[in-house]
């Protein structure tokens, strides 16, 4: 809703047409018909429904007139009804939406009186009770604001009476008695139709007073916390000489830390390195033997041999045990590393030919070993 209202707003209602003053109608009128629009397009097709369904009461009591009745309702209320129910979905609706309804109740009411006039005696004294559910349902289900109705209502009454008293007339006790029920049957709906317009127009107004109040209440808020905030950049502008010393304090303190651990991570790497270093040696004294006797028993011995495969054995493992040890004085950085070209074919033979795989083999006697090695493979 674009406009607010003011308390003093609530007081300037229309007592006879209930409309607000000021740019508080135009939103009324909006929201009204938002509100509306379904319910009367429901209303119409209804009203075009029962309208025709009570041609079957023509048939039945004034079937030599049956024809002209059905002309009224089938050949132009119906019509008029539908038609309608297609202008609401134009973008025009809105702007004629209640001249369109007022005229609708009235031709349905200006029908039923025709009727009244072309229904012979005594039939056409029950038609007039069809003008109470026109009134019932102008009043009270169409939507129609309060002056609308109204006006279609007595445009109505006026209607009937120049066809009860002037065109058909109508005995005087059935006139008293019709008039009696028609016309309070027309005062109770005008007073229904104020009502719903002005319990409708108080529940309008009271959102409207609602919601503006919730607008104050966020502009009062709003201000709060801009006085928050601003009081927040105060202290948070205190704060910041506080902050980057600690800071400060803080990075001195993890790079102090940092370093301490580089210090005890290199002190350990040394001693591991002069641990490996020693046990490297040790273990080169030892592995010698086991490397270079083997070389010599081989020498002495002919090549068809029972005892050179096994000193071949020895010698690998000797070999291994040396690489492992270059490993160590590696890691102690005394010794060099070195690269050599490898054949894969190479690697699993000598594995298969090790006293591990041996090992493996002997616990478990139901396993057997295949291979097919390429030839050509690369280094």
């Amino acid at each position: 809703m674009a406009n607010k209202p003011s308390s003093s707003e609530k007081l300037k209602i229309n007592w006879l047409t209930l409309s607000f003053s000021g740019d508080l109608e135009k939103a009324f009128l909006d929201k009204y018909f938002q509100n509306s629009l379904w319910h009367v397009r429901i209303a119409f097709l209804m009203g075009v429904f029962l309208y025709g369904f009570f041609g079957f009461l023509d048939a039945w009591m004034v079937p030599d007139a049956k024809y002209q009745l059905w002309f009224i309702r089938y050949v132009i209320f119906a019509p008029y009804g539908v038609g309608i129910f297609l202008f609401s979905f134009t973008r025009h609706f809105k702007k004629y939406m209640q001249l369109s309804i007022s005229f609708g109740v009235l031709i349905s009411g200006l029908g039923i009186t025709a009727m009244i006039l072309i229904a012979p005696y005594p039939a056409s004294y029950s038609y007039y009770a069809g003008l109470l559910l026109v009134f019932i349902y102008g009043y009270t289900f169409v939507k129609l604001r309060f002056i609308w109705a109204s006006m279609t209502g007595w445009l109505i009454v006026a209607a009937y009476e120049i066809a009860a008293i002037w065109i058909s007339p109508t005995p005087i006790p059935i006139l008293i008695n019709n008039n009696f029920f028609f016309l309070s049957g027309n005062i109770l709906g005008m007073f229904a139709c104020y009502l719903i317009e002005y319990h409708s127009r108080r529940r309008f107004m009271d959102s409207c007073l609602l919601e503006a109040q919730k607008k104050k209440i966020s502009e009062v808020n709003e201000q709060l916390e801009n006085r928050v905030q601003e009081r927040t950049a105060q202290l948070a502008k205190t704060n910041e000489n506080l902050k980057q010393e600690m800071v400060e304090r803080k990075r001195s303190e993890k790079e102090r830390r940092y370093l301490e651990a580089q210090l005890a991570k290199s002190q350990k790497m040394e001693a591991i390195g002069t641990l490996a270093g020693g046990v490297a040696h040790d273990l080169n004294n030892i592995l010698s033997g086991l490397v270079s006797y083997p070389e010599l028993l081989l020498m002495d011995l002919p090549e068809d041999s029972p005892l050179k495969q096994p000193i071949l054995t020895i010698q690998a493992s000797g070999q291994k045990a040396a690489a492992i040890v270059q490993d160590l004085l590696t890691l102690a950085r005394r010794g060099v590393s070195v690269r050599e070209a490898m054949n894969l074919n190479q690697q699993i033979e000598e594995y298969l030919n090790s006293p591990e795989n041996q090992k493996i083999l002997q616990h478990h006697p139901g396993v057997t070993v295949e291979t097919n090695l390429r030839d050509d493979l690369f280094n």
